[in-house]
């Protein structure tokens, strides 16, 4: 039965690299949703259709689902991706993403939509704020979808920022992270090779408990 922690695990080092390119792409900006079109546009041409995931209210401390969010009127094709949330909540028993309301603590917005980025292979999301919370939304069919590959060093301090900062499991973590970045994967039970299309190297090492305790790639570049 999968977890939010496993989902967590898998996802977030690849979200968390869409958002560090949103930032880049984005720079100094404002942000408008029109709830219609189903886009949400940060000027100077840049509108891209969106999915919205929910809502953090700084009134209550709650987060609210956009599918159980009848008050706002979203449209159903606007809900595709928190409903797919949801269904997989259904389905491996994940209370956190089948309940319509939960007290934000440790589960917050920006978790939820991290793994909803993931799962539902979104270029970015993005976190509007407004007068009492804030929107949470995917971004889709952006520049973003085009990127270049990203560097093995890049990758090597995604990963120790992930593990400096999250409650993750280290292992499923790396597993995911570098095979969404398209590298083929060699492993033993200490250890984890990583090989990239363009002939890069990664190899990452884990003590006992499973956690990362070495990470060095094919540059010479490396993390302890």
């Amino acid at each position: 039965m999968t977890t939010f922690q496993d989902l967590l695990s898998q996802h977030i080092a690849s979200s968390l690299l869409k958002q560090q390119a949103l930032g880049d792409f984005l720079g100094n900006h404002n942000w408008g949703v029109d709830i219609t079109a189903g886009t949400v546009d940060f000027g100077k041409g840049c509108v891209y259709p969106i999915q919205i995931i929910g809502t953090e209210s700084d009134i209550n401390g709650t987060w609210l689902w956009g599918w159980a969010n009848d008050a706002s009127g979203i449209p159903p094709q606007l809900l595709t991706c928190a409903n797919t949330l949801r269904e997989l909540g259904e389905e491996q028993q994940i209370d956190i993403l089948s309940q319509a309301q939960l007290q934000l603590g440790e589960i917050d917005g920006h978790l939820l939509t991290i793994v909803a980025s993931g799962v539902c292979n979104a270029d970015a999301y993005y976190r509007g704020p407004y007068d009492g919370g804030a929107v949470f939304f995917l971004i889709k069919q952006s520049p973003l979808a085009e990127q270049a590959p990203t560097s093995p060093i890049t990758l090597i301090n995604m990963i120790s920022s992930v593990i400096s900062q999250f409650s993750v499991q280290h292992r499923l973590m790396v597993q995911a992270f570098l095979q969404q970045q398209g590298y083929q994967l060699t492993e033993s039970l200490t250890e984890v090779i990583a090989l990239s299309p363009s002939g890069h190297t990664i190899t990452i090492t884990f003590d006992d408990m499973g956690r990362i305790s070495n990470m060095k790639t094919s540059t010479g570049v490396e993390r302890t």
